[in-house]
């Protein structure tokens, strides 16, 4: 039974590896462009980047505390 719990949190963890990833790689694009770039084009990409990374997070509470609530009612 841990050892179900803790696979479940390692692979929520690689999911939002996985997401992250993308949003990294925005990050460092807006960084890369920040010179003459129009400053929208920039204030989209930084949100967009921001949501991600904000749903992502969410997401991976989401999934951890569901985990976390079946691994305690198996107890």
């Amino acid at each position: 039974m841990l050892w179900e719990f803790a696979i479940h949190v390692f692979v929520g963890l690689l999911l939002f590896l996985i997401i992250y990833l993308p949003a990294y790689g925005l990050s460092e694009l807006v960084h890369w462009l920040e010179n003459g770039t129009d400053p929208v084009l920039l204030y989209v990409m930084r949100s967009a980047e921001y949501l991600l990374v904000a749903a992502d997070s969410l997401l991976l509470v989401a999934f951890v505390g569901k985990s976390t609530w079946r691994a305690m009612n198996k107890l």
